[in-house]
């Protein structure tokens, strides 16, 4: 039987995968977002120990870094911020969270 991962690699399997680019892609639309004139972009993503989500994020970092500024520094500040806050609230509310791949 073959077994082939579809958007990730296999982690304890030799297996073929079928992967898209996302760092390349995740890149692309910083360029298009800066492009079209937005200083406040902000990324939010899955947990970064997951292949699809680091990759994104480095795409989106690379994208950040080509465009270098001091408001595209305070949206990223912004969405850590709002990241920070959101985790508080659900530490508050007692909510738990559960996570899969």
């Amino acid at each position: 039987m073959a077994l082939v991962f579809v958007d990730r690699p296999g982690r304890f399997i030799d297996a073929d995968a079928i992967l898209t680019d996302k760092l390349r892609g995740c890149g692309a639309a910083v360029e298009h977002l800066v492009a079209a004139g937005h200083q406040r972009i902000g990324f939010l993503g899955d947990r970064p120990d997951l292949y699809t989500a680091a990759e994104r994020l480095r795409g989106f970092e690379a994208g950040l870094a080509r465009h270098a500024s001091d408001n595209v520094k305070a949206g990223e500040q912004a969405g850590k911020t709002m990241c920070e806050l959101v985790k508080a609230q659900g530490k508050s509310s007692g909510q738990t969270s559960t996570t899969g791949s």
